[in-house]
């Protein structure tokens, strides 16, 4: 029971936050169309629509579908309950690595908190409902498929024993955890179909434990992603592979900032994703994750945590040999860090193991000692004392893990755009690597201009956005009050023209550049980083 309320207080306290904070999250760049695609794949399940899908076709739908679900009765709130949703699946992931915690024999609380701690996962957990949802499926079919393998009490952990021997005891059903693990993969296919080379890796890797029953897992994965996705059902073999190959070699290419320059994502350099997770997590937090990976893969070698440490080594090295077309940052690979939070609870658990003891001085028992006064505080100092001080290595572990908390309020609602101190924090990143990528940022503007809006007749704003992105600003500002109009070029100088009272610019492609001659009446950002400014030479 106690293990269990200890394990509950992360995903809790952050449930309690996300609650508290959902709303404050704004639109994303192409949530609106992400949005639509869960709206026709409805429709089409209920039969009142049909296939009109585009190149959305090769997007698993099954999260999108879900949150179109839920806000149908409540169209207003479309966006609030999509990212209470996300934010929920984010609970899931805090839930699961924590069980994937204990299954590696590390302490739960340690890998949720480095997890939860992370200020790019913590700002990506509400409103992007591609990455974090497929993230959480990640740790969840990891945690399916060490539960199959444990189902003859063959998963070792790494103390040598098996999991409390609850295998042994209750011996449950292989085909029946086989299936479950099924279940889970093909719901995690149905969210992102690229995923495949990643399971794959995992089913490989696990192999000799788990046999025939990845057969069964496969086969049950692959009809339950075939039923929840709409293309699928046109070619269920060859669609899902032309999705996965898509997936691999993306067709879009778009600027990159990065170290100062603009480059093409298909054109990246192969240290890009290493050098990302490098700049954009936690120093504590990172260096205690590569502790973790060393330890992992120290003889004498321990089943789990060599997987760990290979759920995280794999992917970066077939990036670095593949160089994939990617962008905005590490939001394609929030998945890693679940697992990264397993390797900082590995170097925790060895940090703790490795604290030196403490041996009291005998105590003194005069008549006014603490001992002949207060017996029962004596005897739990001595129990204390006596021990080894691992409790104090945890708790200063906590406290080092703990310090994150600062730029996440910081920067609230804006933690993706962290960057830690190599590069001078986000401030320092600001002019060299992508921030607001996602013009989350509109949002603030869209209450700035509500708050400054012209009397007596609708504000016109131009805005720099794409059809799919203009919702960020647009859907925040009445319509009654405001005409939006959206411009997709850069590189516009002099003034604002005459029939605009503003206009809202990021600085993602130097979009906030434009109409330089027109002064900036508010610029929208954290911790001295801008993201989007506003300009105006006031309503005519």
């Amino acid at each position: 029971m106690r293990e269990r309320v200890r394990e509950a207080i992360v995903p809790s306290a952050y449930g309690l936050v996300a609650l508290l904070t959902f709303r404050q999250y704004g639109i994303t760049f192409d949530e609106s169309v992400q949005a639509l695609y869960g709206e026709l794949t409805l429709r089409y399940f209920t039969g009142h629509g049909a296939y009109t899908f585009g190149d959305l076709r090769f997007y698993g739908p099954l999260f999108e579908t879900i949150a179109a679900i839920a806000y149908a009765p409540f169209p207003a709130w479309k966006f609030d309950i999509r990212h209470l949703l996300i934010a929920t699946t984010a609970v899931v992931t805090l839930i699961a690595t924590g069980r994937l915690a204990k299954r590696a024999d590390v302490d739960p609380l340690i890998a949720q908190l480095a997890l939860v701690m992370m200020p790019q996962w913590w700002g990506h957990s509400f409103n992007n409902s591609k990455d974090v949802p497929f993230a959480c499926a990640c740790v969840v079919v990891v945690l399916a498929f060490v539960r199959m393998a444990d189902a003859d009490g063959r998963w070792q952990m790494a103390d040598g024993k098996s999991d409390g021997g609850s295998a042994i005891r209750h011996p449950p059903s292989a085909i029946g955890r086989a299936g479950v693990a099924g279940v889970a993969l093909g719901a995690a296919l149905a969210i992102r179909p690229g995923g495949a080379l990643f399971f794959g890796l995992t089913a490989i890797a696990l192999i000799p434990l788990l046999k025939w029953r990845i057969a069964i897992a496969g086969i049950v994965g692959w009809i339950v992603m075939v039923a929840l996705w709409p293309w699928a059902h046109l070619n269920p073999i060859l669609n899902p592979i032309r999705a996965i190959r898509e997936a691999a070699s993306f067709s879009a290419v778009m600027p990159v900032l990065f170290e100062g320059d603009f480059v093409r994502s298909n054109l990246l350099p192969r240290r890009y994703l290493a050098e990302m997770l490098a700049i954009t997590i936690p120093l504590p937090i990172l260096i205690l994750g590569i502790l973790g990976i060393i330890i992992a893969l120290h003889p004498p070698l321990q089943r789990p945590r060599v997987l760990i440490a290979a759920w995280l080594i794999v992917p970066v090295v077939l990036f670095t040999i593949w160089r994939p077309n990617v962008y905005d940052g590490v939001r394609h690979f929030l998945f890693l860090m679940p697992f990264l939070a397993l390797s900082v609870a590995m170097a925790a658990k060895e940090i703790t193991r490795r604290w030196p003891r403490r041996h009291p001085e005998p105590a003194q028992r005069g008549e006014g000692s603490l001992d002949a006064q207060h017996p029962a505080i004596s005897r739990s100092f001595a129990v204390f004392a006596a021990q080894d001080d691992g409790g104090v290595a945890q708790l200063a572990i906590v406290a080092v893990l703990a310090l994150s908390i600062i730029p996440i309020i910081r920067l609230h609602p804006y933690q993706m755009t962290y960057y830690n101190e190599l590069v001078g924090g986000t401030r320092g990143a600001a002019l060299r690597f992508e921030t607001d990528y996602w013009l989350s940022s509109y949002r603030e503007a869209a209450m700035w201009l509500r708050a400054h809006a012209c009397p007596n007749r609708p504000t016109r704003v131009l805005a720099a956005a794409t059809q799919s992105s203009i919702a960020c600003l647009r859907y925040y500002l009445p319509r009654d009050r405001f005409t939006v109009t959206q411009i997709g070029q850069v590189g516009l100088r002099g003034a604002l023209p005459p029939q605009y009272d503003y206009y809202v610019g990021t600085t993602r492609w130097s979009c906030a550049a434009n109409y330089d001659a027109t002064p900036v009446v508010q610029f929208i950002g954290r911790d001295g980083a801008v993201f989007t400014v506003i300009r105006s030479s006031g309503c005519r």
